[in-house]
């Protein structure tokens, strides 16, 4: 029964990932009629900010997450453990708005560049909340790990999906009624219930397990794994979350507005492959505590082959449908979506299926030093190629350059890593 828990919980996910999906597609339409499309230009590089905040975890969301899942197949309480998780991010909470107050100025000029038309000041505000709302968030989706691990992962997705109807009917009622400020108006509707909830249901799980435990302990343990996770998450975030950094200095508003909604558009087909794969990291976790090799390789196989038909279809479905959707989002507009673009982006859905698979494998049991040398490598390789391909080549360059750092790294270390424990376990 453990090992067919997962599916249900993929399921589940997956039907909410399209939920979440389907309320920011619907959101696209809204926001560009509201803002117009440079100012939407802006708040879609606003949005992409809490994916660099999901750093402020520190690692300690996947080190909890292996841990819980140790302990229940050892039958060991692990409360001591979420608790002390609590109580260090909390902490680190204080000094990390404290560090955001004081370089908003300086981040939010550079990093909202393409809005020539926005006052500094207005620049600022919006950098700080957005990164507020992003800290929470990121502080908070360790909630989701300890769901997961408690196979209850369903929640870790239907809570996010509830997030975003909120926001989408508070984006449908309130705008009519605003006179000024709409930006900032959109980005607080947008942000702080996916900001606020997950870190309260965070604080909810420290609190509702508090007691004198000898976290002194614990705390080691927790974070002497936690660095290793966290070292890859910032080298990992890197090259996935400075594709919108790039855009904000090389590109056009128009081309940033384009990038969003393709990217918007494929983050669907990724999102439900990584709905299942993070349903089965602690089933993973589980079976490799028991040796059971056999079993994850069959899985290993099994996912990618499904993943790469669903790539497939998918890609080949919104390379049809792309005209409608730009009628439906963007109404009226210039507004092109290029076959080639499109080709690209399904083609790096193909990569990270391949890659992401292999990754969980390797985090569900802790290994964390195939990733430590080559996702630096890869990260640096991200930059580099995507600011010759944006530079170059536009949108296509850049989503290329992106490819281009899997493949000469991780695409082909990740597996070998895995088959090497294969190897040595069987």
């Amino acid at each position: 029964m453990k090992i067919s828990w997962h599916i249900v919980v993929a399921s589940g996910n997956c039907i909410s990932k399209l939920i979440t999906v389907a309320a920011q597609f619907i959101s696209i339409r809204i926001l560009i009629d509201l803002l117009g499309a440079e100012q939407y230009a802006v708040m879609a590089l606003l949005l992409a900010l809490p994916g660099w905040f999901l750093l402020c975890d520190f690692g300690v969301g996947a080190s909890l997450q292996n841990y819980i899942s140790e302990c229940k197949v050892d039958n060991i309480n692990f409360d001591d453990k979420i608790v002390a998780a609590c109580i260090s991010l909390v902490s680190i909470l204080i000094i990390l708005v404290g560090l955001i107050f004081l370089l908003s100025g300086f981040l939010g000029e550079f990093y909202l560049k393409p809005a020539v038309d926005l006052p500094s000041s207005q620049k600022t505000v919006l950098f700080f909340l957005s990164s507020i709302f992003g800290v929470l968030g990121g502080i908070g989706s360790v909630s989701y790990k300890i769901l997961y691990a408690l196979h209850k992962g369903y929640w870790a997705n239907t809570l996010p999906a509830i997030m975003s109807l909120l926001s989408l009917i508070t984006l449908t009622l309130i705008p009519p009624l605003i006179e000024s400020n709409e930006l900032l108006i959109c980005i607080i509707i947008w942000l702080l219930p996916n900001g606020i909830a997950p870190f309260a249901l965070f604080i909810f799980f420290g609190f509702k397990r508090f007691s004198r435990f000898p976290l002194a302990i614990v705390y080691f343990e927790l974070w002497d794994r936690a660095k290793d996770f966290f070292l890859l998450a910032v080298f990992s975030t890197i090259t996935l979350q400075v594709d919108y950094v790039i855009l904000s200095q090389l590109l056009s508003g128009t081309d940033i507005v384009i990038y969003n909604i393709v990217s918007k558009i494929f983050i669907l087909v990724i999102f439900c492959y990584t709905a299942v794969l993070s349903a089965l990291w602690p089933v993973l976790t589980e079976l490799l505590r028991l040796n059971k090799w056999d079993k994850v390789r069959n899985y290993i196989w099994r996912y990618i082959i499904c993943g790469f038909a669903f790539v497939c279809i998918a890609t080949a479905f919104i390379i049809l449908v792309r005209g409608y959707v730009v009628n439906l989002l963007a109404p009226g507009s210039d507004i092109i979506l290029p076959i080639g673009t499109l080709i690209f982006f399904g083609i790096y859905q193909l990569v990270r299926v391949w890659t992401d698979t292999y990754s969980v494998v390797l985090k569900s049991i802790n290994k964390i030093k195939p990733f430590l040398v080559l996702v630096p490598v890869q990260a640096l390789f991200s930059i580099l190629f995507q600011i010759y391909g944006a530079n170059n080549y536009g949108i296509n360059g850049l989503v290329a350059g992106l490819i281009m750092s899997f493949i000469v790294t991780v695409f082909w270390g990740l597996p070998f890593a895995v088959n090497k424990q294969i190897k040595s376990n069987i």
